[in-house]
């Protein structure tokens, strides 16, 4: 097994933490406050207690194994696994607006002719079907990773008509 391996391994591990952190944490005061109305038991949120404090031990298992693994990891560990988190929800917003735009332009494309909706859409009116594939294919072929993985392609900007 390469160190590059156990090093991903446990990158993958800090990102379940950081995942289960955030839950935990966004949890927390809904509970609190379900507990002190009596809506709920007090042993769950001792089952909640718990659950933060095996988190916590989790989390510095990470750190030390990979203080291990490699001098000062642990330092920047969860920093990488947070940074990889957000880049993972950047993606998924963007294919969600490229759906949406995609959807807002077919139900624009399929208006009666001469239709006014608050805008000139006349152009967008115009775009074709093949068009609009060769544009999803362009953003697609733009989050494919390049063979030169040390450089970052940088997403073309659309023109605006």
């Amino acid at each position: 097994v390469t160190t590059a391996m156990l090093q991903s391994a446990l990158i993958k591990r800090a990102i379940d933490d950081v995942l289960r952190a955030v839950n935990l944490q966004s949890n927390k005061q809904a509970l609190t406050q379900l507990v002190s109305s009596g809506a709920i038991s007090q042993d769950l949120q001792h089952q909640f207690n718990s659950a933060e404090a095996e988190l916590e031990s989790e989390m510095l298992s990470v750190r030390h194994e990979a203080d291990e693994l490699m001098s000062r990891m642990g330092d920047w560990i969860f920093q990488v696994a947070a940074e990889v988190l957000g880049n993972c929800r950047q993606r998924e917003l963007r294919e969600e607006i490229l759906k949406l735009e995609i959807e807002n332009l077919n139900c624009i494309a399929n208006l009666p002719a001469g239709s006014k909706i608050g805008a000139d859409y006349k152009q967008i009116n115009l775009i074709k079907d093949n068009i609009r594939d060769s544009i999803v294919q362009e953003l697609i072929d733009n989050e494919k990773p390049t063979d030169n993985s040390s450089k970052k392609q940088k997403p073309k900007q659309k023109s605006k008509n």
